[in-house]
């Protein structure tokens, strides 16, 4: 119950995320920017990501976890509260950076905590509260354009979001446990069965390409279903919903059999639905089109949470902090990448494209998992 309450934590990481490719048309509109703009948003965003999440194993192993992500949450309030009144183009990419910096301590942060005292089961319920934050925003958004509210007030909302957790990270600061790990003796405990050097970097590859997938879906499904396929933005921001809704399910669905399941089979078969999902949005006629963005996320529910749960039995506890904080890095890359190529086809080629570029990043998840699998295996039960 600890670890569920710290990982309402992680429900900020999820809102943007979800959120994003529903509000850019109109964002965009109004702060008159051109559609592929939404990858450089993405990417100042993810750099600043990526700066923090790559040096946050070092800082909570010496300041502690609880210091780390009551200041990250502090930041992520601010940087909300200041989007919602932006109304300059840059100071807007400053702000989206600001948080991006704060989302780097918090996913580093608590992810590392959980791979260390928590178990498979418990990454599941940790990452359905991304899941949750990324199902509540599009809807939050789509309401919003629906009643004619305009973007802005949604910003704020998120904002007053981030200020209850703040309150929260506050309340319980002194709750955390110590993430302390002996390296003198962590090898007693799990012996990694491939060489660091060999695991960490096999690793990156695979959370980047997971990330890829995830994010650009999360950040191209409306425009893909409105502006490509002629779907109402209603029913499209209600599909995007369910693309979250669905990887949070299968990730609370993780949390209650995860632990009784072996971690690769989970993986084999979650990026197997997961390119069909894709398959699916790609190939189908416009009605059931759709129906592969649930698809799509199920199949991604599992493969963030058990590939972290994973990192202290390839690399060994003692490197785990530091490499989860690295893997984070690589995933806050791969979203940013991936729908900054997709922006970029989609303007040479038109927005049918985005689909082609999801199922060939689909298509790498599955290889580079697979690769993953062969040079560090981890044992099946």
């Amino acid at each position: 119950m600890a670890l569920l309450g710290y990982g309402l934590f992680v429900v900020v990481l999820g809102v943007p995320d979800g959120g994003i490719g529903v509000l850019w048309p109109s964002m965009r509109h109004s702060l008159d920017r051109p559609l592929a703009d939404l990858g450089l948003l993405v990417f100042v965003g993810a750099a600043c990501y990526v700066a923090t999440s790559a040096v946050t194993g070092w800082v909570v192993t010496r300041f502690g976890v609880s210091r780390t992500v009551l200041l990250a949450v502090a930041v992520s309030t601010l940087a909300f509260a200041g989007w919602s009144v932006a109304s300059l183009w840059g100071l807007v990419l400053l702000l989206v950076g600001l948080l991006g910096l704060a989302r780097g301590w918090i996913d580093s942060g608590i992810n590392a905590y959980t791979a260390h005292v928590g178990t498979v089961g418990q990454m599941g319920v940790l990452h359905a509260m991304y899941g949750l934050g990324a199902t509540l925003a599009p809807l939050l958004v789509t309401a919003a354009l629906v009643l004619g509210v305009g973007w802005r007030p949604v910003i704020g909302l998120f904002a007053l979001l981030s200020g209850c957790l703040l309150v929260g990270a506050v309340r319980i600061r002194r709750a955390w446990s110590p993430l302390v790990v002996d390296a003198g003796n962590a090898n007693d405990e799990l012996q990694p069965l491939a060489p660091a050097r060999v695991a960490v970097p096999a690793s990156l590859v695979v959370f980047f390409c997971y990330t890829a997938v995830e994010v650009a879906t999360g950040a191209w499904a409306f425009v893909l279903l409105t502006d490509g396929r002629g779907l109402d933005r209603g029913v499209a921001g209600v599909a995007v919903a369910s693309y979250w809704a669905a990887l949070t399910g299968g990730r609370l669905l993780l949390g209650w059999r995860g632990d009784r399941v072996a971690a690769p089979l989970i993986l084999r078969a979650s990026w197997a639905v997961a390119l069909g999902g894709l398959l699916l949005l790609w190939v189908a006629p416009t009605p059931l089109a759709p129906f592969g963005l649930p698809i799509e996320g199920l199949g991604l529910a599992a493969i963030f949470p058990v590939l972290v749960a994973l990192t202290p039995a390839r690399v060994g506890p003692d490197r785990a902090p530091k490499a989860i904080g690295l893997s984070i890095a690589a995933a806050a890359l791969g979203g940013p990448a991936l729908t900054a190529l997709a922006g970029a086809v989609a303007s040479a080629y038109g927005v049918e494209a985005i689909a082609v570029v999801l199922v060939a990043a689909g298509g790498a998840l599955a290889a580079s998992e697979i690769a993953l699998a062969r040079v560090a295996p981890v044992p099946s039960a």
